[in-house]
Parts: C-alpha cells; sequence; structure tokens
C-alpha cells in the first residue's frame, strides 16, 4: 500500500538485563538471548523509542538505537481523581488531628508496607533519633506488616500501623499530614532511572516529600519538593528527618506547592499523553 506505518516501542522494565542483574539469570540462558534479540531487534527497527526510565538512553544507543529515537514519557497521575475524591476513614482523621493538637510532626507512608521501601530504615532511624514531636503512620497493605510492626513495640507512641484506604481518598490524606516517605532500597537496575506512581501522588499532594531513593533522575530535588537523602544511608536519613521536622511553615508550603506545580504540569497524564500522541503524527 505504500504507507509508512510508524514504529513505537515502549519500555517500563528492562528485560533481559533485570532477570540477569534482579533474578541472577545467565545472558547464555536461551530464554535471556532470545529476549536479547528482541531488545537488539527494537533498538535497530523502531521509529521511536519509549521509556518511563530517562536514563536507560545510553543503555539503548550501546545495543544500537540512534541517539535521536529516544523519548522518555514518565508516569504521572490523573488529575480528575484529584478533582473528585472520597474522605478517609474517620478514625485515621482523628489519630492524625489528635497528633497535631499534641503538637506532633504528622509524617506518613502510604502504599504496600515493604521492606523494599526502605521502611525498616526509616523505622530503625526514628527509633535511634528519640524525635519527640514526630509520628510515623503507615496505611497500606503489605507481607511485611507484621515484622515491620514488631521493630516498633515499645514505641508505640511514635509509630501507627492502618488498613489500606480507597485510592480516591489519597486526596483527602494530604489535608492531615505534613510530609511523606516515599523510599526504595538501592538496586543497580536504578542506573536507568526510575518512575514511582506513589511519588507523583506525594508530589500533587501539596506537602513536602522525604525521599529516600538512589536513582539519578530526582524529580524531588528537581523541583525543591521535599527533602532527599541517600538510599542507604540510615545516618543521611536521620538528618533529612531533622531538618524536615524542623523546616519553617514557609518553606513546608512552597515545597509543597512546587509538587504540585510540577506534577500539574509535567506529570499528569494529559499533557503526558498529548506527548505520545505528537509522536504519532
Amino acid at each position: 500500500s505504500g504507507k509508512k506505518v510508524k514504529l513505537i516501542h515502549e519500555v517500563h522494565d528492562m528485560w533481559p538485563i533485570s532477570p540477569i542483574e534482579i533474578g541472577g539469570m545467565s545472558p547464555k540462558n536461551p530464554f535471556i538471548r532470545v529476549m536479547q534479540r528482541g531488545e537488539d531487534s527494537f533498538c535497530a527497527k523502531s521509529d521511536f523509542i519509549v521509556s518511563l526510565l530517562p536514563s536507560a538512553k545510553a543503555y539503548f544507543i550501546e545495543h544500537g538505537m540512534a541517539p535521536e529515537k529516544f523519548v522518555h514519557i514518565p508516569n504521572g497521575v490523573v488529575l480528575e481523581e484529584w478533582e473528585h475524591s472520597g474522605k478517609i476513614p474517620k478514625n485515621i482523621a482523628d489519630h492524625f488531628t489528635k497528633n497535631r493538637e499534641n503538637g506532633k510532626f504528622n509524617l506518613c507512608f502510604f502504599g504496600s508496607i515493604h521492606k523494599t521501601y526502605n521502611l525498616d530504615v526509616l523505622i530503625e532511624a526514628v527509633i535511634k533519633m528519640e524525635c519527640k514531636d514526630l509520628a510515623v503512620t503507615f496505611i497500606g497493605p503489605g507481607l511485611d506488616k507484621d515484622e515491620l510492626k514488631a521493630m516498633t513495640v515499645g514505641h508505640e507512641d511514635k509509630f501507627t500501623f492502618f488498613d489500606p484506604i480507597p485510592k480516591k481518598a489519597i486526596p483527602d490524606l494530604f489535608n492531615y499530614i505534613d510530609a511523606s516517605f516515599v523510599g526504595a532500597k538501592s538496586q543497580k537496575i536504578f542506573r536507568f532511572g526510575i518512575s514511582m506512581n506513589k511519588l507523583f501522588d506525594a508530589m500533587i499532594g501539596g506537602k513536602p516529600i522525604l525521599y529516600m531513593v538512589d536513582a539519578p533522575n530526582n524529580y524531588v530535588k528537581e523541583y525543591d519538593c521535599g527533602v532527599s537523602v541517600d538510599g542507604d544511608d540510615i545516618g543521611a536519613l536521620e538528618i533529612g528527618i531533622r531538618e524536615l521536622v524542623h523546616l519553617d511553615e514557609e518553606t513546608r508550603k512552597r515545597m509543597g506547592e512546587n509538587g504540585v506545580k510540577a506534577a500539574k504540569e509535567f506529570f499528569n497524564y494529559r499533557s503526558l499523553s498529548e506527548k505520545f500522541e505528537n509522536l504519532m503524527k
């Protein structure tokens, strides 16, 4: 027919390098070899390669991609969900309100309660610091919940665990908290960059973010919407917590506003899908 069809290849997870590095599979494994041929093929033949991971570009160039073919389009937030939200359960709202009345700083983690998100390091740091005016709340399901809860025994004044809340109640959660925690245990694979939905929710929530992730793209630093610490260093986390708790009202407000502005401008699915559409034109 003579019609030129564009071939756009989208990459979320890095295969076959993920099963090699994370799963310990051999590059000589037949399954890995087939995937490697697939990767080399899309690097050579695609018109565009779209990836959530901004720093994967150099890797794809090594595998035969022409540099100008790379387009980074991250995850984001659905703005409508933030315009029409629900309420958090009354017991959780009361918990935050009581903390606030007692002069405590409400730091919150919401999502799957797993150690991979550095939650064990957060608990250790808070216990070590003996910071009187900090209350840490975990909201969500999770395989490691019991184990992490056990770490907090004897320190129940500082830590509280709640069951998950509906996604549509997340915007209301930000009316009650002072800051949120976003972390991840360091992995070699993060060198390609990282795109966490939880981070974009935390940005549009409009409160400072305590960020403990090692990856080349750091939106918390880039958009000045929180306190960023080394992904492996408990000492750095203690310093970061102190800094966060002692931020003046004006700085807290500014950081929150910076996050909202960036999320609305760059990390919302309306403008992200426009970016995608433009590639197809």
